[in-house]
């Protein structure tokens, strides 16, 4: 089992909750003051050179993560799995070095303290999650897959390496790390964590579509994990 430096505590009501407080989910415990600030240190001695010194992103590079909608949906095992295993195929690099048996990275304490640094950027409350089997349509998710997302994120879903978009839906190591419940949040909110915004048209897209039901991203999400590489 991972060790983490999170305090498990009860996740209180928004009644209870002192004014200006973080409604977390169970699954987003925050760290304590000292995990947060050996975190931030972690962080920008470490992921700042990529992500930015604020969490902001670079263009093509890596995404934004000093964000609301992002961050209320992702649990701190997803941003544990996300740091600790990386992205195979991606820029991201896995830094967990006790895990992956290497001399380059940061310990699992390391990464629990920059997952405790990310999750006190949190402000938004943490949303809840549809974790409900998936009920979509392989062969409508490859139409809506290719004739729409495959704009930002490439062919084969591999993001920068094949288009626009920083994020490689079509990772294995990104599909077994998220959940299904997370991504139809962040789909269902309409995030990519650099840009997006409603589904809007990024500069260079045009005529960018709109208002997909859920049974459409259920079928996206389905063609994603039947076609995970």
């Amino acid at each position: 089992m991972r060790r983490h430096a999170f305090v498990l505590g009860t996740v209180l009501l928004a009644a209870s909750l002192p004014a200006g407080a973080t409604e977390y989910r169970p699954d987003q415990a925050p760290g304590t003051p000292a995990t947060v600030e050996a975190g931030a240190k972690v962080f920008a001695d470490t992921c700042s050179k990529c992500h930015g010194t604020g969490g902001e992103g670079t263009a093509q590079w890596a995404p934004r993560l000093h964000d609301q909608k992002f961050l209320s949906a992702a649990s701190n095992a997803f941003l544990e799995a996300t740091v600790g295993k990386g992205r195979p195929g991606s820029n991201m690099m896995a830094w967990d070095k006790e895990a992956t048996h290497t001399d380059i990275g940061l310990t699992t304490e390391q990464v629990d303290q920059v997952v405790a640094f990310l999750r006190s950027w949190q402000t938004a409350p943490g949303v809840a999650l549809d974790e409900s089997p998936l009920k979509g349509d392989l062969a409508k998710g490859e139409q809506v897959y290719t004739t729409d997302c495959q704009q930002c994120h490439g062919p084969r879903g591999s993001g920068v390496a094949e288009a626009k978009a920083t994020i490689g839906i079509g990772h294995k190591a990104y599909l077994t790390a998220a959940t299904d419940g997370y991504l139809r949040a962040v789909w269902g909110r309409c995030i990519d964590t650099r840009k997006m915004e409603k589904l809007a048209p990024l500069p260079e897209v045009s005529d960018y579509p709109l208002n997909y039901s859920a049974a459409d991203r259920d079928s996206v999400l389905t063609w994603l994990r039947k076609n995970a590489w």
